[in-house]
């Protein structure tokens, strides 16, 4: 991840997220955190924090570092996708897309070659959590699953 020492995501990463307050704080934990994550990422990982936190805004960016494009093109990237809750509701139809999505071959000698990014997945209905237990336990070798929560 491109962090400064003073653990604040370097304006050219946090460019998408800056605002009033400058770029996106991070704690030296979180970075550490971080960095151990990037250099051996697992199949998911859990951003978990209150809302307003910046847990969504550093899943994006953690999403781009592992594609290795900025967040403000990621979201053109042909491997990623994201879910977000509909009425605070993640249906059984959005993880069936994802099964869709993550069981196509993708081209590329890359480890790291698809990227999925659930925005606050304790809303998932049972069903869909159901669904999902499938690819938690047998998750494709090139695809990192992002999730993010607030409950």
């Amino acid at each position: 991840m491109k962090l400064s020492d003073s653990g604040h995501i370097k304006p050219s990463v946090a460019a998408a997220y800056s605002d009033d307050n400058g770029p996106l704080p991070v704690h030296p934990h979180t970075q550490a955190a971080l960095k151990t994550y990037l250099a051996n990422p697992s199949h998911a990982i859990m951003l978990y924090g209150p809302p307003g936190s910046g847990k969504a805004a550093l899943a994006h960016t953690l999403a781009a570092q592992l594609l290795g494009t900025t967040p403000t093109r990621l979201g053109n990237h042909a491997y990623y996708r994201e879910i977000r809750s509909t009425n605070r509701t993640i249906s059984i139809e959005q993880v069936r897309e994802l099964q869709t999505f993550v069981s196509r071959r993708v081209p590329g000698s890359s480890a790291i070659k698809r990227i999925v990014l659930m925005y606050e997945a304790q809303d998932m209905t049972v069903p869909a959590q159901n669904a999902l237990l499938k690819l938690l336990e047998e998750p494709p070798a090139d695809t990192v699953l992002i999730f993010t929560s607030s409950a």
